[in-house]
C-alpha cells in the first residue's frame, strides 16, 4: 500500500465516523483535502511502517480527546485490506504497520506501471510510477557542485552531482519547476538562444547594445545636469539637511530616484546577459563586483556625467586590459589589481581631505614646528 493510498484510506474513513456520529462535533466541510493528510514515516521503525496525526487533527474540531478520537480511527484502519497492525500512541499518535504482501505488492505496481519520454530527455525512458501534482505551479531553487576554491577539492565532491541530480528527477516527478540550468551544476537559467543575443560588430566584443547604452547616458546627463530634478537630485546628495530646510521634497525624490536607479540597473543588466553572460544566476557569480565598480567609477568621475564617461571608459580599458596583459605583455596581470587599490586609496584620500580638511591641518600644522624652530635658532 502505498503512502497515497493510505491517505486515501484515512481520509475515507474520517468521512466514515462523521457519518456514523463517532466523530463528536466534527463535519465532513471540517476534514482537510486528501494531500493534507499525509502520513510519515516513525523515527523508530519499532513503531510501524507509518504513522498519522489525523486525530491530534481534528480533535478540536471534533471536540474530543485526541487518543479518543483516535481509538475509532484505528478500529477502522485495522480492518483494511494490506494493513496487519494498528496502535494509538502517545497523545494520538496512529502507528501503521504493513502486512509483507502489502508491501510487496508496491514492487508489483512499480513495474507494472507504464514508460513515458522524459521531457528534459534525462533518460530515453522513465517510469510513470509516482509522477504526480503534489507540487504543481511551484518553481524550487535546486543548487549542487557548488566547489570551494579556497579548499581542498577532489573526486569525493563529485558525489553532490548524482544526489543534485537525483533530487531534481524526483522534484520534476512532483510536477514542480526546477530553477537549473540542465548542463550546469548551479542554480541558472539555460542559456539565452542565440537569435535573441546581441550580435557582435566587426568580431569584437562590441555589440549595439552600446549605443543603447550611450543613449541612456545622454538622456541622464540632460536630466541630471538641466532639469529640476536633476538639480534636486544634486542638491540631496550633497547636503540633504539643507535641501529639506529649503523645502524640498526629500522623501518623494529619493523613492523616484530608487526606481530610475533600479530601472537603469535592469537595463544594462539585460544589455550583460544578452551580450557576455547569456544566461542568469541567483547570485550573478559570472560578473562579481559590478555594484562596486559602479560606485568606484562615480567617485572617480566625481559624480559629474562627462567624468563619469571617461572615467568608465577608462575603468572598462583596465579591466579589459588585465585579460591579455598576461599574454601579450610580460606583465603579470596582478599590476591591474594594484591600479585599481591605488585609485580606490587615493580617492579615500580624497575624501578625508575634502571632509576632515586633513591637508590644512597638515599645512598648520608643519607651519606651526617651522615657527617653532624659527624662534628656537632665534
Amino acid at each position: 500500500m502505498s503512502p497515497e493510498a493510505l491517505s486515501e484510506l484515512i481520509s475515507s474513513i474520517a468521512h466514515n465516523l462523521v457519518a456514523a456520529g463517532q466523530a463528536g462535533a466534527l463535519t465532513d466541510e471540517l476534514i482537510p483535502p486528501v494531500d493534507k493528510l499525509a502520513v510519515m514515516r516513525p523515527k523508530d521503525r519499532a513503531h510501524g511502517d507509518w504513522a498519522s496525526n489525523i486525530a491530534m487533527q481534528l480533535a478540536k474540531k471534533a471536540g474530543m480527546k485526541p487518543r479518543d478520537l483516535a481509538e475509532p480511527f484505528a478500529a477502522a484502519l485495522a480492518e483494511a485490506d494490506g494493513i496487519a497492525k494498528v496502535e494509538v500512541a502517545g497523545p494520538g499518535f496512529i502507528n501503521i504497520t504493513l502486512d509483507s504482501a502489502s508491501a510487496a505488492a508496491v514492487v508489483d505496481t512499480v513495474l507494472a506501471a507504464g514508460a513515458v519520454t522524459d521531457a528534459d530527455k534525462h533518460l530515453n525512458k522513465v517510469n510513470e510510477y509516482g509522477r504526480n501534482d503534489h507540487l504543481g505551479g511551484q518553481t524550487l531553487n535546486l543548487e549542487f557542485v557548488s566547489a570551494n576554491p579556497t579548499g581542498p577539492i577532489h573526486i569525493g565532491g563529485t558525489r553532490w552531482a548524482a544526489v543534485g541530480d537525483a533530487m531534481a528527477r524526483v522534484l520534476e516527478y512532483l510536477a514542480s519547476v526546477v530553477f537549473r540550468d540542465t548542463g550546469a551544476g548551479y542554480v541558472a537559467t539555460p542559456p539565452v538562444q542565440d537569435s535573441a543575443r546581441f550580435f557582435l560588430i566587426g568580431g569584437s566584443k562590441v555589440t549595439p547594445f552600446l549605443f543603447i547604452a550611450l543613449a541612456v547616458f545622454l538622456v541622464m546627463a540632460f536630466v541630471m545636469t538641466k532639469t529640476k530634478l536633476g538639480y534636486t537630485i544634486t542638491a540631496l546628495g550633497k547636503n540633504p539637511s539643507f535641501a529639506e530646510a529649503t523645502g524640498l521634497r526629500s522623501r518623494r525624490t529619493v523613492i523616484l530616484l530608487m526606481l530610475i536607479s533600479g530601472a537603469l540597473a535592469g537595463i544594462a543588466g539585460t544589455g550583460h546577459m544578452l551580450s557576455e553572460k547569456t544566461f542568469y544566476t541567483l547570485d550573478f557569480s559570472g560578473s562579481p563586483g559590478l555594484g562596486w565598480d559602479g560606485m568606484l567609477i562615480a567617485l572617480l568621475g566625481r559624480h559629474s556625467p562627462g567624468g563619469i564617461l571617461a572615467a568608465a571608459l577608462f575603468y572598462s580599458a583596465l579591466k579589459t586590459g588585465s585579460e591579455a596583459i598576461g599574454l601579450y605583455a610580460n606583465v603579470p596581470n596582478e599590476i591591474v589589481a594594484v591600479i585599481q587599490s591605488l585609485i580606490i586609496l587615493f580617492l579615500a584620500v580624497r575624501f578625508l581631505n575634502e571632509k576632515y580638511g586633513l591637508a590644512e591641518r597638515l599645512r598648520e600644522k608643519l607651519a606651526a614646528r617651522r615657527a617653532l624652530g624659527e624662534e628656537g635658532k632665534a
